[in-house]
């Protein structure tokens, strides 16, 4: 089993979160969770503390499992023994288990000082595996937590970007609002000055024809 298998799926896309009319909303524990800025950097209160499952550890004894008996040393060694170990019945303690198996491995040629010098190449393989390990999940997780980041950095930057378009939109509304109120108002005055044009004309377009007519009816009476 390969070592990032255990840890990772394969890398999807983000997809976009579409809200519900009745989301269901977790409730965070108040220890673990990051407090994140605007700045798109998280601000932990406290330091997370894992929780491993025992489904975690069952999949993890399986893998060490599987890596013994793929560096199972040839003949017999701690790796038979340990096997022959988990063979006891449940009924003997651990120390009649440990006493019995050592008989069975010790038939086939293995001594005391074999079981502990192989139990000790054991540790080297796991201390092998671990630095395999760490340095996988580096790559991996480290790469994924980066990644993520990223996402969040630059929906961050688009929600600023629009909440900045949406104060210029606002400010530009008010703007033309002023406008037209300002734009009503001359309105007014202009049909005002219109109107007080307008009459101003007649009165005075009919006040000098009458005058005129006036003239004309004298002229004709008074002018031989």
């Amino acid at each position: 089993m390969n070592i990032k298998n255990l840890f990772f799926e394969e890398s999807k896309e983000d997809t976009p979160v579409v809200p519900t009319t009745q989301p269901v909303v977790a409730q965070p524990s108040p220890t673990s969770q990051p407090v994140w800025t605007t700045t798109g950097t998280p601000s932990p209160t406290t330091t997370y503390q894992p929780q491993t499952s025992s489904n975690e550890i069952a999949k993890f004894m399986q893998y060490f499992e599987g890596l013994f008996d793929k560096s199972n040393l040839p003949g017999p060694d701690y790796y038979e023994f340990i096997k022959m170990h988990q063979a006891m019945p449940s009924v003997l303690t651990d120390d009649q288990k440990i006493q019995a198996a050592f008989a069975g491995v010790s038939a086939q040629g293995l001594t005391k000082e074999q079981l502990v010098v192989t139990a000790q190449k054991y540790i080297d393989i796991i201390d092998e595996d671990s630095k395999k390990f760490m340095a996988a999940i580096d790559t991996k997780a480290l790469g994924e937590i980066n990644r993520l980041k990223g996402n969040i950095q630059n929906s961050i930057d688009k929600l600023k970007e629009k909440s900045d378009l949406i104060a210029q939109l606002q400010s530009e509304l008010i703007q033309d609002s002023a406008n037209i109120e300002k734009i009503k108002s001359d309105l007014v005055g202009a049909e005002q000055k219109y109107q007080d044009n307008t009459s101003g004309y007649k009165i005075a377009c009919e006040a000098k024809k009458a005058e005129i007519n006036t003239n004309i009816s004298k002229f004709n009476t008074l002018l031989k």
